[in-house]
């Protein structure tokens, strides 16, 4: 802790942050170093951050990201939080997300080993029943038995599972921000899907490379004729897609939805607020267009098959001619969802191109209609 009182020591002026940053990372590679002494100088580093220039910051996040690889999973895992943080304040992502990425990639490598062994136990239990949740619970106790079980012979492995479940957090933050890396680790990760279903980590990656991204969408009213034609960005579940919907469809009138709620859906300002939001339509795939061009009675249960639900995700809605396609219409029951979007910097938008003439509103029906006949 000398270079960190010398100041007291010698008169001099206070540690900067890069003289922080390497003391920090000292202490974080040195394993005797205590919880309490790493907390002061994180503390003393954050408050470093503060009143240092944007460029000496970015030396210190790249310089962090040194330790990413580090043996000791709990130590990179405090740089990668520490980055992460940083990164969510405005700092470039691309700062870390290459080695990000290169961290995952082992990961997911490493730990997919252990995964295989889990799934061979796990097929051989007791056949799988009606009860999803209750054979989820079954699968979780037995991972848990496995990781103690093949602990001295899949070490590493098992140490991978459970360190991609503590170092998602930041890579979200930082794929939330960069789309184009983003991008990147989807294409470079593997086993994410497969592993997602019980592996945390593996789950919110897995949910986030679903995400759509400029993908072509048209929304339609039947009851109105009234319809768009766009694209939606960043929607990860249909909750999010109706209040997109609810604020940009064409209106007369008062706002369906607030500006706050909006902004919340949008991903600006509080990732949650208090209360609920009530939604404005049932949301519909296209087949279900009769061939009155209309949709059926919202009370007519036996259509539910075609129904948009809001827990689903806009990459399952129906596609036709390139277009995501969304028919608007009258509620079945009152739906509601908490006010709170799924990835806090994860930005969201349905960018409306064009707005559909009632004769326009027609032909897309119409082509529905023939579409689904001929199914």
């Amino acid at each position: 802790m000398a270079n960190l009182f010398k100041s007291f020591l010698g008169g001099s002026s206070k540690p900067t942050l890069t003289q922080i940053t390497e003391q920090l990372k000292e202490q974080l590679t040195d394993l005797e170093s205590t919880g309490e002494v790493l907390k002061t100088t994180i503390s003393s580093f954050f408050d470093a951050v503060t009143k240092a220039q944007e460029e000496e910051v970015n030396i210190s996040i790249r310089s962090l990201s040194d330790l990413f690889f580090m043996a000791e999973e709990s130590r990179s895992t405090t740089a990668m939080m520490i980055c992460g943080y940083l990164i969510e304040q405005g700092y470039d992502p691309q700062l870390v997300s290459d080695r990000i990425i290169e961290k995952l990639a082992y990961l997911t490598e490493s730990a997919y080993a252990f995964y295989q062994k889990f799934k061979i136990e796990l097929a051989k239990q007791s056949p799988v029943t009606d009860d999803e949740e209750s054979d989820e619970e079954d699968g979780y106790e037995l991972l848990e038995e496995l990781k103690e079980k093949y602990w001295d012979e899949m070490t590493d492995s098992i140490i991978s599972w459970n360190t991609l479940e503590q170092q998602y957090t930041p890579a979200v933050s930082v794929f939330s921000l960069d789309r184009s890396q983003c991008i990147i680790a989807e294409n470079t990760l593997e086993h994410i899907g497969e592993m997602a279903e019980y592996n945390q980590g593996c789950y919110w990656l897995n949910k986030l490379f679903e995400v759509l991204h400029h993908e072509p969408i048209v929304i339609i009213e039947p009851s109105t004729s009234t319809g768009v034609i766009g694209y939606m960005s960043g929607v990860v579940d249909n909750f999010q897609l109706q209040a997109l919907i609810m604020d940009t469809f064409p209106h007369k009138g008062s706002p369906r939805i607030s500006k706050a709620y909006t902004d919340l859906f949008r991903g600006i300002g509080p990732q949650s607020l208090e209360g609920s939001m009530v939604c404005h339509w049932n949301l519909y795939n296209w087949p279900v267009i009769t061939e009155q061009l209309l949709l059926p009675d919202a009370k007519d249960y036996s259509t539910s098959t075609y129904w948009i639900w809001g827990e689903g995700k806009p990459a399952d809605i129906g596609v036709l001619d390139g277009y995501r396609i969304v028919l608007l219409g009258e509620p079945s029951y009152q739906r509601s969802t908490n006010l709170q979007r799924v990835f806090n910097h994860l930005q969201a938008d349905i960018l409306i191109e064009k707005e559909l003439t009632p004769t326009e509103v027609q032909n897309w029906l119409s082509r529905m209609y023939q579409a689904a006949q001929q199914a």
